[in-house]
């Protein structure tokens, strides 16, 4: 309910000078108790205790939410579910590529041994002493083999000689020990490289200065493997 007057002497007036008062409920409700018999005077002294009351009220201060610590609880959450998470977790199943990359390491290695690598890397001087070997009769062979200085007994003597060096040689590089096709090739021919490079007949390994700068050789390439396979 709104109650709106102007104050000029004792009379009541409507125009610019107008207050529009809100009239709380409990004012409305004795109004309406008392509006033939109340007064000017006894309204506006009502209306002010009123208004003086509802000032004076105590504002109601929101209690501040008290912070739940979750810390404690978020940690354990996370250790179950890690514990769950080790507990469920499926074991890795090898790929296809490294299925077939063990396969053919394993196929390598038994096709491959030392002694095969060896015979492989000294094939040429093994196929000229054959080749030696077949175009004399077996009379000149036995009496070439026996005086031990024609060719064919050169070629023998360089083929032993290459399978030996080279046996100690991949000792050198581990090569029974490695797991991988490109470490096996790497260091076949490293080897090969090495013996290639210093010795074509028997005089080369029978010369000490040359057999030492290929024994150099020989390490520097051991150390280039290790650098590029860690072994």
């Amino acid at each position: 309910m709104w109650f709106g007057w102007g104050y000029s002497g004792d009379k009541r007036e409507s125009g610019k000078n107008d207050i529009s008062l809100e009239v709380p409920k409990d004012l409305s409700d004795y109004l309406k108790e008392n509006e033939s018999s109340i007064s000017d005077r006894e309204f506006k002294s009502f209306l002010k205790r009123s208004q003086e009351v509802e000032v004076s009220k105590p504002i109601p201060k929101e209690e501040p939410k008290k912070e739940v610590n979750n810390t404690a609880k978020i940690e354990r959450e996370k250790l179950l579910e890690d514990e769950m998470s080790s507990i469920h977790q499926s074991p890795v199943k090898p790929t296809f590529k490294s299925r077939y990359t063990s396969t053919e390491t394993e196929i390598y290695k038994r096709e491959n041994p030392t002694r095969e690598a060896v015979l492989t890397n000294c094939s040429e001087i093994q196929y000229a002493f054959m080749n030696c070997l077949r175009q004399k009769s077996t009379i000149e062979r036995l009496t070439s083999m026996a005086k031990g200085n024609d060719e064919c007994s050169m070629l023998a003597d360089f083929l032993s000689s290459c399978m030996k060096m080279q046996k100690m040689a991949l000792v050198m590089f581990d090569y029974s020990s490695l797991d991988k096709v490109e470490e096996f090739e790497t260091a076949k021919n490293k080897v090969d490289k090495c013996f290639n490079d210093h010795f074509k007949n028997m005089d080369d390994i029978q010369d000490d200065k040359n057999y030492m700068a290929y024994t150099k050789e020989l390490k520097i390439e051991r150390e280039d493997f290790h650098g590029k396979f860690g072994k």
